[in-house]
């Protein structure tokens, strides 16, 4: 082993050491900056830090997309046009994304169940 890379190994262990969330990504910037100004790859930093086992573990957090517990948030029933007697009574809503030449809009509509007249 040359000087040079008992130099950045040397360097590596002192940042990991200091900054402990450092990934590799973080730990090449800072060999690069002009405190060390060591002329680094992230390759190098990688294969450095596995051989010292000088990284943590990832710890993933579990996350849910849709909260699937929530009560009903309707409880009209709008399947049939015979459960609403009167205009006004029940209105349903969508929204959908157009695409364009220049880009996307999004098309919202509000229509009265009864009369199928777009409200809004």
């Amino acid at each position: 082993m040359d000087d040079d890379e008992r130099e950045v190994e040397v360097a590596i262990e002192a940042i990991a050491g200091q900054f402990a969330t450092y990934g590799t990504r973080r730990i090449a910037q800072q060999i690069r900056r002009p405190s060390y100004r060591l002329n680094v790859n992230r390759k190098q930093v990688r294969r450095t830090v596995a051989q010292r086992g000088l990284l943590r573990p990832v710890e993933w957090k579990e996350r849910r997309a849709t909260n699937s517990e929530h009560p009903p948030i309707a409880a009209v029933s709008t399947r049939s046009k015979g459960d609403t007697v009167r205009p006004e009574q029940v209105w349903v809503s969508d929204i959908t994304c157009i695409r364009l030449l220049e880009g996307f809009v999004y098309l919202a509509i509000i229509m009265d169940v009864f009369t199928r007249a777009p409200r809004g």
